[in-house]
């Protein structure tokens, strides 16, 4: 969505164009210049390939929502440019949400083994770039033990080789836009690592599998992370466009990640009543 400054733009048509920062002052949504800075809300998706990227590039499509998608080779990537000014010299970010699929791993055998192609300093320009914009990163079929605050809980290390484990969320007070309710989700066909947190201060759940005859205790399944205001969401189990556990985890990230302000597809359902008449004759 292209991002027209105007003062004859109207609020409502800013509101539901750009994601606007918590900081953004009523001359700003009037069209007026200032020195606020404003979000385009295309999502940024980064995953090894198209098929690794699926469960978010579909899930998006379906809200109407705009992204870009960047698949990061095994030997690197740049990345898109994340900001631009505009006419009057003001800073504008080009994405609202930044989506990473198993943290872009590949296997680089040897000494290194299974690690990110996405380097360190990459990192650190999107996570400056989430500092800058308040953009929340949400992370797909992560590892435990790749996040600190968390790690992997005592056991298989995985699951489930042989049964169900059903997975569900805590509360959905964190999401009031997604308009969800806490039920239990099965997780076969979703490879999974059960977690616990080492860090309460940084991390905090939001996601928990429950018990089966691998795990005797409940694990946790997705957290929230907060690193200075840096935020993101993690989720410890795979995903797939098919899974009916993936498209409903999917409104719970993608109403986190937007605050429930996006542009995608709306529907009003009109409480119609229905006038018989008598006919006269």
């Amino acid at each position: 969505m292209k991002f027209v400054a105007g003062g004859f733009l109207s609020s409502a048509f800013l509101l539901f164009n750009l994601l606007i920062s918590r900081t953004v002052s009523a001359a700003t949504l009037c069209g007026r210049q200032t020195n606020q800075t404003l979000l385009y809300q295309t999502a940024l998706v980064i995953a090894t390939d198209a098929a690794a990227g699926l469960e978010a590039t579909a899930f998006l499509q379906g809200y109407g929502q705009p992204f870009t998608f960047l698949p990061f080779a095994q030997n690197g990537t740049a990345l898109p440019a994340l900001e631009t000014n505009d006419t009057n010299g003001n800073s504008i970010g080009n994405y609202g949400l930044i989506v990473i699929v198993g943290l872009v791993t590949y296997d680089y055998g040897g000494n290194t083994g299974w690690a990110s192609a996405i380097t360190t300093d990459q990192w650190n320009t999107l996570y400056a770039y989430q500092t800058k914009y308040n953009v929340r990163m949400i992370h797909l079929d992560g590892f435990p033990g790749s996040f600190p605050g968390a790690t992997v809980a005592p056991g298989p290390g995985g699951c489930c080789s042989t049964e169900d484990q059903y997975v569900y969320l805590l509360n959905t007070s964190f999401v009031p836009t997604a308009g969800l309710k806490v039920v239990n989700l099965s997780t076969n066909g979703l490879w999974h690592y059960p977690a616990i947190i080492t860090n309460t201060t940084t991390t905090t759940a939001f996601l928990e599998f429950a018990t089966n005859t691998e795990y005797n205790t409940t694990t946790i399944a997705g957290v929230i992370q907060n690193f200075g205001g840096r935020e993101q969401m993690v989720f410890f189990l795979d995903g797939g466009s098919w899974s009916l556990t993936t498209n409903y985890l999917g409104h719970v990230w993608f109403h986190w990640g937007y605050r429930g302000i996006y542009n995608g597809f709306r529907r009003v359902a009109l409480a119609m009543q229905s006038i018989s008449r008598r006919v006269l004759r």
